[in-house]
């Protein structure tokens, strides 16, 4: 399974540890979402137009998913959704992400089209 991260899983930010025995694509780009500041951590909503880059990755266990999927909330602050994302050779691939369960206000927006979260935040 493909899972398309952009925040806290990131390399060098505070979850990256759930993904230490993940596999790392690239960087990828998912279209027709955007990035919002929540905080301490990120969220994405759908938004036709917007797009947010984060890193792609190979999830070898479904025991490496359910923990992420507890860290995200089991379905109550992120939901997941099954998007198609692009990579750097601008192949499209289908992956996993998890999206922000609850509305975000456009004063949030957190995204420019070609900068990361942690570069953002200086994390």
């Amino acid at each position: 399974m493909l899972l398309f991260t952009y925040g806290t899983l990131m390399r060098g930010n505070c979850n990256h540890s759930y993904m230490c025995s993940s596999a790392l694509v690239g960087v990828a780009v998912l279209r027709d979402y955007a990035l919002y500041d929540l905080g301490c951590f990120p969220g994405i909503r759908p938004c036709a137009g917007a797009s947010v880059t984060g890193e792609l990755y190979v999830l070898e266990s479904q025991r490496d998913f359910e923990r992420i999927r507890r860290l995200e909330g089991d379905g109550s602050l992120y939901v997941q959704h099954r998007v198609t994302v692009e990579s750097s050779a601008r192949a499209t691939r289908p992956a996993v992400v998890f999206v922000y369960n609850a509305p975000c206000e456009n004063d949030r927006n957190a995204e420019t089209k070609s900068e990361l979260w942690r570069n953002h935040y200086d994390l």
